[in-house]
């Protein structure tokens, strides 16, 4: 079309790539927390991004207090809740990250949806959790997904492509081990109308890998205690040759 021109944009994070994150982001597990939301009538959703799980929970009728550090993940946030005004009572959006946000009661639940592994290093792990803690109500359930094991760098592949309102999306991801145990990853998102490249979206990402053994650790020095560990989204028993460590954990303060 004409008047189109093609924009490159170069951003750490999601802040510019935001909108497109739930095009992309596939992974079945929103059964899986709203069974939990489910028991509960308030929920902690650390790293809450676009929301992806939190508005199913909260259409459920669960209260949903969103903890969110980026301004482009809120921001899709913010305007899908702006869409959904029945809901403006049961989701809470809060800006801070998940080590130093602070609220004046506490909840019997708290999930972390794919953000885990973006903690980066073992003090970040320990604060955020330790932070999570102190939110919870005794007796309180922390359930987290988390990749275990060395990612191994690769090249910038494809990665998705998804047709949406008339245009094209495609996605490449690419990534470098670094020594110190992060995960730097790139990712190059293409927008095309009418088979012209009319946007380029590349970023940095950061995530971090980190043993089944660290995690355990973590979780004894935050004050929690596993009740459950999972393979899958559909509660297989977790068993050491799996790639997705999920953990359902009691907090004992």
């Amino acid at each position: 079309m004409e008047g189109l021109m093609l924009e490159i944009l170069e951003d750490q994070g999601y802040e510019q790539a935001a909108h497109l994150y739930d095009l992309f982001d596939r992974k079945q597990n929103v059964p899986f927390f709203c069974h939990y939301a489910g028991q509960v009538n308030t929920v902690l959703d650390v790293g809450a991004g676009t929301g992806r799980v939190a508005f199913p929970m909260a259409e459920a009728g669960t209260h949903v207090v969103c903890i969110e550090p980026s301004p482009g993940m809120r921001t899709q946030l913010e305007s899908k809740l702006a869409k959904r005004p029945e809901l403006s009572e049961l989701v809470t959006i809060v800006p801070d990250a998940a080590a130093t946000f602070k609220l004046a009661r506490t909840y019997p639940l708290a999930i972390l949806s794919g953000s885990f592994d973006h903690f980066l290093n073992m003090q970040e792990r320990l604060a955020s959790l330790y932070n999570i803690a102190q939110h919870l109500q005794p007796g309180g359930l922390l359930v987290f997904d988390v990749f275990l094991g060395l990612m191994q760098s690769s090249p910038l592949s494809p990665a998705g492509y998804v047709q949406y309102e008339g245009r094209e999306y495609r996605r490449m991801v690419g990534s470098q081990a670094l020594d110190n145990g992060q995960i730097q990853v790139t990712l190059l998102f293409e927008v095309y109308e009418e088979g012209r490249l009319i946007q380029s979206i590349e970023q940095q990402s950061w995530t971090s890998t980190v043993t089944y053994e660290e995690i355990h650790r973590i979780l004894v020095e935050t004050g929690f205690k596993v009740k459950g560990e999972f393979a899958d989204y559909e509660f297989t028993p977790y068993y050491p040759e799996a790639a997705l460590l999920v953990v359902e954990a009691i907090c004992e303060k």
